[in-house]
């Protein structure tokens, strides 16, 4: 009889362990997803960075050393030079409470920026 039990509790763990695997599977397929939507949009952006550097380059007398020095200003311009810009918060200029550059709208109001808009033409 308590091998009969044994069995019955082992199946049960057996099944609970199957579920518990069926949904990390799950998770992965969705994290291999979004990764997959961040390289479709970093290879976006770059080709967008192509074009407006190919016709600032085509129209102006830039060259890419300009654009190497300019680079490397931004990049100092938040104290660190780490390939990485760092904006501040910034206040809304309809609520007045502070909001990150990151997002297009204020979380609190909703107010857009018209420099967000012209981006999320472009991008996805």
């Amino acid at each position: 009889m308590f091998e009969l039990l044994w069995d019955l509790y082992q199946q049960r763990r057996i099944g609970e362990l199957q579920s518990d695997l069926n949904r990390e599977s799950s998770k992965v397929i969705d994290v291999k997803s979004t990764i997959q939507a961040l390289d479709d949009r970093i290879d976006k952006l770059f080709l967008i960075n192509l074009a407006l550097w190919s016709l600032l380059k085509e129209k102006t007398d830039l060259k890419d050393e300009d654009l190497l020095e300019r680079i490397k200003e931004i990049d100092l311009s938040d104290g660190k030079l780490d390939g990485k810009v760092r904006q501040p918060a910034v206040e809304c200029p309809q609520c007045k409470r502070k909001m990150s550059v990151k997002h297009q709208r204020c979380l609190y109001c909703g107010f857009q920026y018209a420099a967000h808009q012209a981006i999320g033409q472009i991008l996805p």
